[in-house]
């Protein structure tokens, strides 16, 4: 089993390094630069099909709907297709735990880690 998880990750990491893809862990990230939005949405879905027929052919399955679209400093809609479900920007999202916004502040995660502090303290003070 070890050998053939070390050939699955060899071989993604060669898929990822191709396609603009970060990945660490079993968290993978593709990304994409572009010079309009829809160009933005083609590649980005583009890149999650070919991510997603990877997973197929090596016998693993990706789950379309825990993908997070998130287009940084807009508010227009764009959405990228993943096994024919269409996943629309949104305002935050996670990766690796760390919660940050489309501007690409920690803002998010702070006031996550904010409140649970405050949760806490009022537990001891009781």
């Amino acid at each position: 089993m070890g050998k053939r998880a070390s050939v699955f990750i060899f071989d993604f990491c060669e898929l990822a390094y191709q396609r603009n893809v970060l990945n660490y862990a079993n968290d993978t990230t593709p990304f994409v630069t572009a010079d309009s939005w829809e160009e933005v949405g083609e590649e980005l879905s583009n890149g999650a099909a070919i991510i997603f027929e990877w997973l197929t052919q090596n016998q693993m399955k990706g789950n379309a709907d825990k993908s997070e679209l998130i287009a940084n400093n807009t508010s227009k809609e764009i959405f990228v297709t993943i096994q024919n479900e269409k996943i629309f920007n949104s305002n935050s999202g996670k990766i690796l735990g760390l919660t940050f916004d489309n501007c690409l502040t920690f803002e998010p995660y702070i006031n996550t880690i904010r409140k649970k502090a405050s949760q806490k303290i009022s537990a001891l003070a009781t």
